[in-house]
């Protein structure tokens, strides 16, 4: 492109009020096209004005008007379509995706999203006619999370004869989208299904890890011991094979004392905070009273809070049980008890800096 047409099109575009649109795909164009483009009767249409991205300059004016211009846009299912995604497509992929008859069915409408324009009319059309749709038991993965991927894949993942054995139906969910067949398959192979103690850990929460991972968590030898058996929870999914291992492995765990707080919330729980917990609880001689939902908390609020209940002489020890106070959050402790921690902070800053 030459200069005098750059010139051009950047003072068009500033006449307009449009330098919003500049973007390198834009000098592509030649000021013809652009004026052509941006001064069709469309864009007084609120619903094409979100279709005026720099986006657009991928298209030219003839595939533009003729995306604008499809009859198809009077009918309210589609208008959730008209996001600049389309202009990764063209015109005649777009009046193929919109003309099947299959947005006729309610089933598949949710899938009338702008994801849409990551495929292409073959490819949703291949997907939309599997015949597994008919099935009750996958018209819950009919949701828009499938357009990442593609119909071979959908296919091999439906034709999965694991789907007829009830314990993995529930993970018949759209996150299944978020994998592919061959970790779906090498997945659900895994003979550690047949134990009862692992069927639990049968939610869609497993498609955000993978069969690698999974198989490495399963494998544990810690789960052999019925001490560790309840952090067997769908909530494991959330971590991986060696942060499990590092965090069972810890010192406090070594021996029975501290049981109690083997519960699946500890995976999402720093070794600082359960160790310099710990560590105060152990000051204070209260350690058989500590709980999941004082390790959770920031060891420095554990200190302050321990220190104001002495210096007001509250018990930190109420009927054998720990006082409510140390297991409150910063929300209940400040509505139900009165006892703002950042306030106490600031006291003793205060305090401290006065020493000094």
């Amino acid at each position: 492109m030459n200069n005098q047409e750059k010139v051009l099109i950047e003072n068009y575009l500033k006449e307009i009020k449009r330098e919003d649109l500049t973007c390198e795909a834009l000098y592509v164009r030649s000021y013809a096209e652009v004026k052509a483009i941006l001064q069709l009767d469309y864009w007084n249409d609120a619903k094409f004005q979100g279709l005026l991205t720099p986006g657009i300059w991928n298209s030219n004016s003839q595939e533009v008007e003729a995306i604008l211009q499809l009859d198809y846009w009077n009918d309210a299912k589609f208008q959730g379509l008209l996001t600049p995604g389309i202009w990764n497509s063209n015109s005649k992929e777009v009046k193929a995706i919109l003309q099947l008859d299959y947005w006729n069915d309610a089933k598949y409408q949710g899938l009338l999203t702008p994801g849409i324009w990551q495929s292409n009319s073959q490819e949703v059309e291949a997907i939309l006619q599997l015949d597994y749709w008919n099935d009750a038991k996958f018209q819950g993965l009919l949701t828009p999370g499938i357009w990442k991927s593609n119909s071979k894949e959908v296919k091999a993942i439906l034709q999965l004869d694991y789907w007829n054995d009830e314990k993995f139906q529930g993970l018949l969910t759209p996150n299944i989208w978020q994998s592919n067949s061959q970790e779906v398959e090498a997945i659900l192979q895994l003979d550690y299904w047949n134990d009862a103690k692992f069927q639990g850990l049968l939610t869609p929460g497993i498609w955000q890890s993978n069969s690698q991972e999974v198989e490495a968590i399963l494998q544990l030898d810690y789960w052999n011991d019925a001490k560790y058996q309840g952090l067997l929870t769908p909530s494991i999914w959330n971590s991986n094979r060696d942060s499990i291992i590092k965090k069972l492995n810890m010192e406090c765990f070594k021996t029975d004392k501290y049981n109690a707080l083997l519960t699946p919330t500890v995976f999402t729980i720093s070794e600082n905070n359960i160790t310099e917990n710990i560590k105060i609880f152990e000051e204070y001689e209260i350690e058989n009273y500590i709980t999941t939902s004082v390790i959770r908390k920031d060891p420095r609020d554990t200190k302050l809070l321990i220190e104001y209940m002495q210096e007001k002489g509250i018990d930190l020890i109420v009927d054998n049980k720990l006082n409510p106070i140390l297991n409150a959050t910063k929300k209940n402790l400040k509505e139900k008890y009165n006892i703002d921690l950042v306030e106490l902070r600031k006291e003793k800053g205060k305090i401290l800096s006065k020493k000094l």
